[in-house]
């Protein structure tokens, strides 16, 4: 990618520039934004571009991506030679297409240099959460072999995730907790607001109980023991 286009990209990511503004610089219409910045991403790969790699992203979610996309986000979710794995992830969770499942677990296993440093795991919550998100079976099935994981962080976010997709909060639930939580922020009293917050902290109890006594019958009633994890 041309060094004027990543510092016009990089003007529009800092607000210098609309994304009109962008588009008239390089050529571009509206309706070819998007393809636009697939041919971008394509190119930051075949160039090994860790820059470009970031710039293309950034114009895929600007200018949406599309099932096109998603060839090169499964390349790019096992490339060593760029650090933007969480964004290509959240990609590949904004398309949820079950090609992308073996790429997922890869990504959720993977502890890539740059890393390390991050003991919650960023980057495998990502890759955790859209499995979740897919909700199919292959996607339980790596989901499950993850909840074994020799990582506790990886290992119980796995095990959320199948809860969340055997035992969904239904609609009327979801509305109490949101409810409660629009009368938390409004509320000027303090003693009422104590008492909407007692009401919070109930019902997440409740919803915590539920989620023990399932993981429990999963055989997962308590975490395992940690283990050195590998990359």
């Amino acid at each position: 990618m041309p060094t004027r286009q990543q510092q016009l990209i990089l003007d529009m990511t800092l607000h210098r520039i609309s994304e009109d503004e962008l588009l008239r610089e390089v050529g571009i219409a509206r309706v070819d934004a998007t393809g636009f910045a697939l041919k971008a991403l394509e190119e930051a790969y075949r160039q090994t571009s860790a820059v470009d790699v970031e710039c293309a992203l950034y114009l895929g979610f600007r200018f949406g991506t599309t099932p096109e996309f998603l060839d090169v986000l499964i390349r790019l979710s096992d490339a060593d030679w760029h650090h933007r794995h969480e964004d290509v992830v959240t990609a590949l969770d904004q398309l949820r297409d079950p090609k992308a499942v073996e790429a997922l677990y890869r990504a959720a296993l993977k502890i890539h240099p740059y890393l390390e440093y991050d003991d919650c795991r960023a980057l495998a919550g990502k890759a955790v959460w859209a499995l979740g998100n897919l909700g199919d079976k292959i996607a339980d099935e790596k989901l499950r072999l993850l909840a074994e994981a020799d990582s506790l962080v990886v290992g119980d976010s796995a095990r959320k995730q199948l809860y969340r997709r055997s035992k969904p909060v239904n609609p009327e639930q979801r509305k109490q907790s949101n409810s409660l939580c629009e009368r938390v922020d409004k509320e000027k009293d303090p003693t009422i607001r104590a008492q909407l917050l007692n009401e919070l902290r109930e019902l997440n109890k409740q919803r915590e109980a539920a989620e023990q006594e399932w993981l429990a019958e999963q055989g997962w009633g308590t975490s395992p023991q940690s283990k050195p994890e590998t990359a």
